[in-house]
């Protein structure tokens, strides 16, 4: 999941990856702050970009 704002004029970009689970609450996510871009098109490439690290990621650590 991807949240973008606008701060100061510059947008703000945030992704949300579920990457287990757990017994009380049923999953627990990773957040990671993708910076501050001038453009909209930029933020969201960059939101791909992390998005991509972090499904790659949790496969990894899945397979060890």
């Amino acid at each position: 999941m991807t949240y973008a704002w606008i701060e100061t004029g510059k947008f703000q970009v945030l992704v949300c990856k579920r990457i287990g689970y757990t017994v009380l609450t049923f999953s627990y996510e990773k957040v990671i702050g993708c910076g501050t871009h001038d453009t909209f098109r930029h933020a969201m490439s960059m939101a791909h970009n992390y998005s991509c690290q972090l499904a790659h990621l949790r496969y990894a650590w899945e397979i060890a």
